[in-house]
């Protein structure tokens, strides 16, 4: 028999082959709310018939990749042991350092083969790294348009890195004397007026006053990762605490302290992605330039005049600039403004006091 519900058929069997229950049930409350009592009687069954779409097998890897021993940049490291200079280009650093640093982490990037597969091996992870992720800041794009400063991005490797590092020096200067970065408004301001205040000594009251403010123009854009590197490595190393009579920190200073050592030192690359060329068109044609010498008299004046000032510290692939030591524009502020407020009255004679309040850049001090 035929029911028909929104004008579509459904056919019923009244041949009963076994069906699901499942199949059943989900059919059931459909074909009940289409029919009435005398329609339909009990006793019937629904078969389906439901015919399977063969997909065809997917190969487990593609051909080329097969091949990856073949065509693999590993290989060309043995001809470039024969260059030391070619290979120091390639991957920034001589070989004899490059196989130390191989034995140190390959216990942590190794990976291990399986039956379908082949690991990819800690000798091809860390060449691969150095060669394709040189680069800590990026210098193209629309912030590197804007009036032509150095103002760079951090890339992805980096971000991380100075995130952790950020968030704990912004937690720091809360109960830090003289640091405002973490807060503003009101509070600010009252934070700086009680350090403004603090006039007198542990022995009297001052007995002359002068206050100054100063306009620390790129602080922390001349400071280089290093002293980065040791802020921490005193903060947290254990024979230094032990040795000053403070505790010793726990499990968690240790992982701060191995996060920030590595965030400063890939800092430290110093190498800027600066992007593509700029393009030039004329009246029918287009095309975009290269940072090569051969292209410079399509230069305009001004692209023509920092070309002239940095082609030789771009890399021989035209893609990294090595730039000088410190940071670029926007890097670890409050970790800078720590920095800057460690040596307060360091060494200061004993009817002087100095008090100074930082934020990032900007610093106003009071003795």
């Amino acid at each position: 028999m035929e029911i028909y519900r929104d004008t579509v058929p459904f056919t019923i069997s009244p041949f009963g082959c076994m069906a699901s229950l499942r199949t059943l049930q989900s059919y059931g409350t459909e074909i009940n709310n289409t029919m009435d009592n005398n329609t339909f009687t009990g006793g019937s069954s629904c078969v389906y018939f439901i015919k399977k779409t063969k997909k065809p097998k997917r190969r487990w890897m593609k051909d080329w990749l097969k091949q990856r021993n073949t065509f693999t940049h590993t290989n060309l490291l043995s001809e470039l042991s024969l260059k030391p200079t070619d290979w120091r280009n390639f991957l920034r650093m001589d070989e004899q350092t490059y196989f130390k640093l191989l034995g140190l982490v390959t216990p942590i990037i190794k990976k291990q083969d399986t039956n379908m597969r082949q690991a990819i091996t800690a000798h091809e992870r860390l060449c691969a790294t150095l060669r394709f992720l040189p680069a800590s800041y990026i210098k193209h794009k629309e912030r590197g348009k804007k009036d032509r400063r150095a103002i760079a991005s951090a890339t992805m490797l980096l971000r991380p890195f100075l995130h952790v590092i950020e968030a704990f020096h912004l937690e720091l200067a809360r109960d830090l004397p003289g640091s405002t970065i973490s807060i503003g408004g009101e509070e600010k301001k009252a934070k700086i007026t009680s350090n403004m205040e603090i006039t007198s000594l542990d022995t009297d009251l001052a007995t002359h006053v002068s206050q100054g403010t100063e306009d620390a123009t790129k602080w922390n854009e001349c400071l280089s990762p290093a002293i980065f590197y040791l802020m921490h490595h005193y903060f947290f190393d254990p024979s230094i605490r032990r040795k000053m009579l403070h505790l010793v920190h726990s499990k968690y200073g240790a992982l701060f302290c191995q996060i920030s050592k590595y965030g400063h030192m890939f800092q430290s690359w110093k190498m800027i992605q600066i992007g593509p060329g700029p393009i030039v068109k004329n009246n029918t044609h287009y095309t975009r330039l290269s940072w090569i010498d051969e292209h410079m008299a399509s230069m305009n004046e001004r692209t023509k005049e920092w070309y002239e000032k940095l082609k030789d510290y771009i890399t021989d692939d035209r893609r990294y600039l090595r730039s000088s030591p410190g940071m670029l524009m926007g890097m670890l502020n409050a970790a800078s403004t720590t920095i800057g407020l460690l040596p307060m009255n360091l060494n200061m004679p004993i009817e002087d006091v100095l008090t100074n309040t930082r934020s990032s850049s900007r610093a106003t001090q009071s003795g």
